[in-house]
């Protein structure tokens, strides 16, 4: 048994859930079919609790897709927290004349 699943189990996770993960691409890290992550660095609803694993998935060649802050009010001062809370998203941070939004699905 992978050591994931052993420390999974051993906190308490649902055996079915861990076997139904095991069976899924998720935990298949061969080049080429990482499944990757999408995460918010933003404060609010949808931030990522997770957000500071991200270094150790773009190490292991994670694809990660960052959510970042929308143009509009306070834009700067957004970039400025979310840079000072996790300064290893500095780098990967897009500028106004490279970001391309994506609409919202309204389903």
């Amino acid at each position: 048994m992978p050591r994931w699943q052993v420390i999974l189990r051993e906190a308490g996770a649902n055996a079915s859930w861990i076997d139904e993960i095991s069976r899924s691409l998720i935990p298949d890290l061969s080049p080429g079919l990482r499944v990757g992550a999408f995460i918010c660095p933003v404060s609010g609803d949808g931030f990522t609790p997770w957000i500071n694993h991200v270094p150790c998935m773009i190490k292991a060649n994670l694809p990660v897709y960052i959510y970042w802050p929308e143009n509009g009010d306070n834009y700067d001062n957004r970039w400025v927290q979310v840079i000072r809370a996790f300064p290893y998203l500095g780098p990967y941070r897009p500028y106004n004349t490279n970001m391309v939004e994506v609409p919202l699905s309204n389903d």
